[in-house]
């Protein structure tokens, strides 16, 4: 078992052009100095404009060394893998999520969970190549961003290239991903109040009378897990997991999931949550 392939539509490198400015009044003023235009080479589909320090690489350039590397390393179980490549905005940008098992995180968190792996790439530069690695609540299907440590590695592709780089890196960010499942486990002693939750989620998630109203079913949804700062967690964790009708239908649902993935990720890294949910 292990990683899937990156399917062939992926298999491309864009081809760059100079930008053509069709507005300029000047002819000296049509084709800007050291700007570019970046084109799919079979379709001619336009996939950004660049300056002329950006290199344009195949996908699979950057992917092929991160799979490989990561089933050399034997940090993960990699024998059951769940998810598949996927490409957005025309060949733009690329998300390959996977769900793999862990044997000790249920046991931390006294539930079923596992780990889900997220590698994005982009020939738009909307996002650097990058690996995350976050707890996955099983019960919800919940990624649960980490609170206080960093769990991702974003860096070029040569990087993936470097078995010892590679692996020091990965090392760590599994040893943060274990981190986190441990100051989980302590949030679910963590009381927080009825009132208290409501009060933070008026005050430092909701947008508007209807967020807060959509919000504060989603507190109720996990009235299961009691008033503790674990629930708190959930709450903030479901909005960037489980997008709303309107965000699934965007023209751009790959930065809309970049874009909810960032502002749960600025709220569980406030201050306000630390105070609230996150045990000293």
């Amino acid at each position: 078992m292990g990683l899937p392939l990156l399917p062939q539509e992926a298999n491309f490198t864009p081809e760059k052009k100079p930008f053509i400015n069709f507005y300029a009044k000047n002819q000296e003023d049509r084709y800007p100095k050291d700007l570019f235009t970046l084109v799919h080479p079979d379709t001619g589909v336009f996939i950004a404009n660049c300056g002329k320090t950006h290199k344009a690489s195949n996908f699979i350039d950057r992917y092929e060394p991160f799979r490989i590397r990561l089933e050399e390393s034997n940090l993960l179980d990699l024998d059951n893998v769940m998810g598949a490549p996927i490409l957005y905005n025309e060949g733009a940008a690329l998300q390959a999520r996977f769900r793999v098992k862990h044997d000790e995180i249920p046991k931390i968190l006294n539930e079923p969970a596992g780990l889900r792996i997220t590698y994005r790439d982009s020939h738009n530069q909307s996002c650097r190549s990058s690996i995350h690695i976050e707890i996955l609540r099983l019960a919800c299907t919940n990624g649960m961003i980490g609170v206080a440590k960093d769990c991702t590695i974003s860096s070029k592709h040569t990087t993936f290239d470097n078995p010892h780089n590679f692996s020091h890196k990965l090392s760590k960010l599994m040893g943060n991903v274990m981190y986190e499942a441990e100051l989980m486990q302590k949030m679910q002693g963590v009381v927080v109040t009825e009132d208290q939750a409501l009060n933070f989620i008026e005050y430092s998630i909701a947008s508007s009378k209807k967020d807060l109203e959509r919000i504060e079913s989603i507190y109720r949804h996990y009235a299961d897990l009691g008033n503790t700062g674990y629930r708190m967690l959930q709450v903030v964790t479901h909005l960037s997991s489980h997008p709303t009708e309107r965000q699934r239908k965007s023209t751009n649902k790959f930065q809309t999931t970049l874009n909810l993935e960032s502002k749960s990720e600025k709220i569980l890294r406030s201050k306000e949550f630390h105070e609230l949910c996150v045990p000293v």
